[in-house]
């Protein structure tokens, strides 16, 4: 799942992912979200191409997975990706 948040904070934007991954957590039956955050503003060309967006908030879901965490990873810039 995708959401896009135009025109906010990156502080805003982590926020929101971490409520979600907050929300989304039982520990009861150890269900967890694993949350990325795409960072564009000053990243230069190629920033506004949504393939490098979701790209770029794919690796850090992924870096989010790997560490087993319960909290938003962010990646800064398509050059993530």
């Amino acid at each position: 799942m995708a959401l896009v948040l135009p025109a906010i904070s990156s502080q805003h934007a982590f926020a929101v992912a971490d409520q979600w991954c907050r929300d989304a957590a039982d520990p009861a039956t150890g269900t967890s979200l694993a949350c990325g955050v795409a960072v564009t503003a000053g990243a230069g060309a190629g920033a506004d191409d949504p393939r490098q967006l979701l790209g770029t908030a794919d690796l850090a879901q992924s870096r989010a997975k790997r560490a087993g965490s319960r909290t938003p990873f962010t990646s800064w810039g398509p050059q993530l990706a």
